[in-house]
């Protein structure tokens, strides 16, 4: 719809009339009183009257941050059929169902400040938040700047969830399909190479790679983009300098990362991340079981605090109270600083570590098992002590 200029005749007056404030009825249609008393409507404005002729509209406008601006004098031509492609919430919004809103005072108002402003015909479409605070201009200007609502979702990905966990996340927080997650991340052909055959026995493929981090989602996200994601974050953080290490030390990919989530499972601070993987190297060479209480957790999809008995007797490749060297494959995605302690383990003569009992998340290490016995003594005799000052 347009508005089709009105001008003054020729040798008219050009004195200003401003005319008083009227009632919006509609697009470009305004009541109000003219300079001579008489009321007058247009299907584009107010006309006033003159002698010698029709003058050009001066009006203030009452709308909301504009109440006092004046037009110019003459009628704009306002392309509003551009403001059509305006959507709201997933539903079509015109000026019409603006102005019932309560967004914008009238039709003529924002067509007129769109106009104005040089952003008429440059309306875009998407889906916008709009509030009541905002003026007229504010919502021209947001609507032609192409200044979409995103709606986005916040996911963190803590260092030390397992596959299953995460996909539980983004079943509960983003509702995707378990189903669908399970079966892209098991059979899809994503071109990564940190990422070749399952290896035999895993119980996920992408346990491990799906780097843990806080994201930032589209709520439109699908499955397969989640996925490809947190695989292209794990792909930036695992460099070219990574895959030489890792070569330089004798271990694939696969391995460096099945490490990396024991030291994750096992650390509770930062400076004993190397520590403890070299105690797990060190195990390596001696042909010494891990017996990391962290993998018997994950094959039995149950982070107990106390294992039993009969939980270390599972036969499964996982279980390393019962096999020696690494597990099949990763039993949780660690972070970087585990990725770096695997690669980069500190060398000493431990063999085994215990937590120390002082609540600080830190363990006392040991070069043989009767030193381990006693620590073992005295970091429960700390527990028990705790547990009884908590009765």
């Amino acid at each position: 719809m347009s508005v089709s200029p009105l001008r003054a005749p020729e040798g008219a007056s050009r004195k200003k009339r401003i005319v008083g404030r009227g009632r919006s009825s509609g697009c470009g249609k305004t009541s109000g009183r003219g300079h001579n008393g008489q009321n007058s409507r247009s299907g584009g404005g107010v006309r006033t009257g003159f002698e010698g002729g029709q003058m050009p509209i001066y009006r203030r406008v009452a709308a909301r941050g504009f109440s006092n601006y004046p037009f110019k004098k003459e009628y704009v031509a306002v392309n509003l059929a551009a403001l059509e492609k305006v959507y709201e919430d997933g539903d079509k919004v015109t000026l019409e169902t603006m102005t019932e809103k309560g967004l914008v005072k009238s039709k003529g108002i924002f067509a007129y400040q769109a106009k104005e402003l040089g952003v008429a015909d440059e309306m875009k479409a998407g889906k916008y938040s709009l509030n009541k605070a905002m003026t007229a201009a504010d919502i021209a200007n947001k609507i032609a700047s192409g200044d979409i609502f995103v709606d986005n979702v916040k996911i963190l990905i803590p260092e030390g969830y397992e596959f299953r966990m995460i996909v539980d996340t983004f079943v509960e927080e983003m509702g995707l399909d378990r189903d669908k997650f399970i079966d892209i991340a098991e059979n899809h052909n994503f071109e990564y190479r940190f990422l070749g055959d399952k290896p035999e026995g895993a119980k996920y493929r992408l346990e491990g790679y799906l780097f843990p981090a806080t994201y930032t989602f589209s709520r439109n996200a699908d499955e397969l983009e989640v996925i490809s994601i947190m695989l292209e974050k794990f792909n930036s953080v695992y460099t070219e300098d990574h895959y030489k290490k890792a070569e330089a030390i004798g271990l694939s990919t696969n391995e460096v990362i099945t490490m990396a989530s024991i030291i994750e499972r096992e650390a509770a601070s930062n400076e004993e991340r190397d520590i403890i993987a070299g105690v797990f190297y060190n195990r390596l060479k001696s042909q010494m079981m891990f017996q990391s209480c962290a993998t018997v957790q994950y094959l039995l999809e149950e982070r107990k605090p106390v294992l039993l008995n009969k939980d270390l007797e599972i036969v499964s490749p996982y279980n390393t109270y019962k096999n020696t060297g690494l597990p099949p494959g990763p039993i949780a995605s660690p972070g970087e600083l585990s990725i770096n302690a695997a690669l980069n383990p500190k060398e000493h003569d431990y063999l085994f570590f215990v937590v120390s009992g002082n609540s600080d998340g830190k363990h006392i290490f040991s070069k043989t098992l009767a030193e381990h016995e006693a620590a073992k003594k005295e970091a429960f005799k700390k527990l028990e002590e705790k547990e009884k000052e908590n009765e």
